[in-house]
């Protein structure tokens, strides 16, 4: 960390290491005889002024109608800090899930006139982000700065944004390097064609596409907090990455290209600094040192023995620094169980996970997708239902806690019978296992006990059905720009000479599609409904839990429960109303608690499953009458600005309204 102040032709530098090699600002004025002493040095007759230095201003865009509970923004945060770290600009963060709105966003930009202004854009932000770069566009006190918009939804149809927006530049894959190389373009000292990651229309009106060179992680700086207190304040959630890619990078929902295939973490011991650094910040914030890992996949998918190594090696670090702190990861099933190892590998990998549950590891989100080994190989996942099922089993005896990636519904479904199967797997209660003591049993007895179905009176079953577990339930696939699932609708539609996919939706980056099981579609397109309209009380209740402790994480946790068995249920509902299935004890049981009748419809498909979900909706209004009693009670405190309770007050007033949340 460098401080440079300026006093008329006086520069005091400090560096609490007396660093003369990364004063970058110095090098940059060809200044390399300096002298520190006890960390400071003085340069006289210091003929530049520190005020002509470039200024550049990152936002983070945000509906905040949908997402009301912040989390600290990586993507401002990560480029922010690599732009201090070689000392090229004065930065400022603008992030408008803290309550920003356009119009505060362009008064801070007419005032302090910055000379590059960054946009990240992720899904569900293009319409906002559009009013905002149309703004800066017709202010004539703006409209000289350098604008460049990255992350998911610009790098995914970089062309079809830059015929929109004329004057703008897309960063299409990692921002930190481009970034640094647009303040070099904004201050003459680089040529366009000379920024590395970069597309843009050139003087002549063509589309150009810049190589990108891909950082190696450990160059990364710890992020920009500039945000904190106020992500703290609104009751957000930390957030850290220590790893980027994803080796496997097969899944043909999945976009690549602005991902990169290939994995990249960072090393050992810069990973335990992010630790203790972010251990630091929460204790001077008086905020509970907890943080969500934002990698695709922590684990990392490396040759068995470095993987190992990697991960011990990172828990006997922290285990030294006695570092204590709480954190989510994600992976994939096979970083817990592979059929085809070696029994030995296998119980190597519950060794590694045993580590990470000892030195704070609380939850572990496993992309399942489903329990359908057709879908499965549809998806490229890799992964059997058996070997989900195995590795749930065996992750949740070690007492890790999970939540789970699920997807009900894909164009590509000929029939219901993976619906239905999948469907079935998530019912299960023999798939979580309670934490096992590991004084009484070893992790080679848990490993038998499981996978060979060797008796153990040591592990008990939780018998809660696995659908608990699930993240986001009734999920649609969405087929992406840039994936191979849209490739394999196209060759579908050529070999049956159909049309599947009709559109784009620019907002999400995705195509839109018509399934090839029209009736599958209906249902698939009416639970994305559902799921909208519920989603802004659940992702506030979720950001809410994700800050809680004790009792209260406690009872915000069985709510978020009871409403995955309402989700859940529904689809049992919708399909025996279609007479896909019988209505079974499970549902019947169900409908029963709640005092619910379950009453035939009649009319075409479409009435038929809008009326189950107006009926059904009864029971989601019990649990939302629940959530209003507990806050009245004070039992659930909400945020400074009641996103909760706003969020409520929507829910009632929109009732069997059944639009989508990022629909224009």
């Amino acid at each position: 960390m460098y401080v440079y102040i300026q006093k008329k032709d006086k520069l005091y530098v400090f560096n609490e290491n007396s660093d003369v090699e990364n004063a970058f600002l110095l090098k940059e004025y060809s200044i390399d005889k300096i002298k520190f002493n006890n960390g400071i040095a003085v340069i006289k007759n210091f003929q530049y002024d520190l005020n002509d230095l470039p200024k550049v201003c990152l936002i983070n865009m945000c509906v905040l109608e949908n997402f009301p509970i912040p989390r600290l923004n990586l993507s401002t945060g990560s480029i922010a800090a690599y732009i201090r770290k070689y000392q090229k600009a004065r930065v400022r963060i603008l992030d408008m899930q803290l309550r920003i709105k356009v119009d505060d966003i362009i008064k801070i930009l007419q005032k302090d006139k910055f000379q590059l202004i960054g946009i990240s854009i992720s899904f569900g932000q293009k319409y906002i982000s559009d009013e905002l770069i149309n703004k800066i566009s017709s202010s004539k006190e703006i409209d000289k700065s350098t604008i460049v918009v990255g992350n998911v939804i610009p790098s995914l149809y970089s062309k079809e944004y830059l015929m929109k927006h004329k004057k703008i530049i897309v960063s299409y894959r990692e921002g930190e390097k481009s970034l640094l190389d647009l303040i070099d373009y904004t201050s003459g000292k680089k040529n366009i064609e000379d920024v590395i990651g970069i597309a843009y229309i050139n003087k002549n009106g063509e589309y150009k596409r810049n190589d990108i060179d891909f950082l190696e992680m450990d160059e990364l700086p710890f992020p920009a907090i500039d945000t904190i207190e106020d992500v703290i304040k609104y009751k957000g959630a930390l957030t850290l990455e220590l790893s980027r890619g994803c080796n496997y990078s097969k899944c043909i929902f999945c976009p690549r290209n602005h991902k990169g295939a290939r994995w990249r973490g960072l090393s050992v011991d810069t990973m335990v600094l992010y630790f203790k650094t972010l251990e630091k910040v929460c204790k001077k914030v008086k905020k509970e040192p907890f943080f969500y890992i934002a990698d695709e996949e922590f684990i990392g998918q490396l040759p068995h023995a470095l993987e190992l190594k990697r991960i011990e090696e990172f828990c006997k670090g922290i285990k030294q620094l006695n570092i204590k702190i709480k954190f989510d990861i994600s992976a994939r099933v096979d970083s817990i169980f592979k059929p085809e190892a070696t029994k030995k590998e296998n119980i190597d990998h519950l060794h590694m996970w045993k580590l990470l549950k000892e030195i704070g590891l609380q939850r572990l989100f496993l992309g399942v997708e489903s329990g359908s080994d057709n879908q499965l190989r549809r998806f490229n996942k890799g992964t059997t239902a058996y070997q989900n099922a195995t590795a749930i089993k065996l992750i949740t005896a070690l007492g890790i806690n999970i939540r789970i990636g699920y997807i009900s519904f894909d164009p590509l479904m000929e029939n219901f019978n993976d619906i239905k199967e999948s469907h079935k797997f998530v019912e299960r209660k023999d798939i979580l296992y309670k934490h096992a003591d590991f004084n009484k049993i070893t992790l080679e007895e848990i490993y038998d006990a499981i996978v060979n179905n060797i008796d153990s009176e040591y592990l008990k079953l939780q018998c809660k059905p696995l659908y608990y577990k699930v993240s986001y339930p009734l999920t649609s696939l969405e087929v992406l720009f840039d994936t191979a699932y849209a490739l394999k609708i196209n060759n579908f539609e050529k070999k049956n000479n159909t049309k599947l996919l009709i559109g784009i939706d620019m907002n999400m980056a995705r195509y839109k599609v018509i399934y090839f099981n029209k009736r599958i579609g209906l249902v698939s397109d009416y639970c994305q409904r559902w799921i909208d309209y519920n989603f802004p009380v659940l992702y506030s209740l979720k950001g809410l839990y994700k800050t809680s402790r004790g009792e209260v994480k406690n009872k915000i946790y069985e709510l978020m429960t009871w409403s995955k068995s309402i989700d859940h249920f529904l689809l049992n509902y919708i399909m025996n109303q279609l007479g896909e299935i019988d209505c079974d004890y499970e549902l019947n049981k169900f409908a029963q608690q709640y005092n619910f009748s379950i009453k035939k419809f009649k009319g075409t498909d479409e009435e038929i499953v809008e009326q189950s979900l107006n009926s059904w909706q009864k029971i989601e209004e019990l649990f939302i009458n629940e959530v209003v009693k507990m806050l009245k009670s004070n039992v659930i405190k909400d945020t400074n600005d009641l996103a909760l309770t706003r969020s409520i007050e929507n829910w009632y007033k929109n009732r069997r309204i059944w639009n989508k949340i990022n629909d224009k």
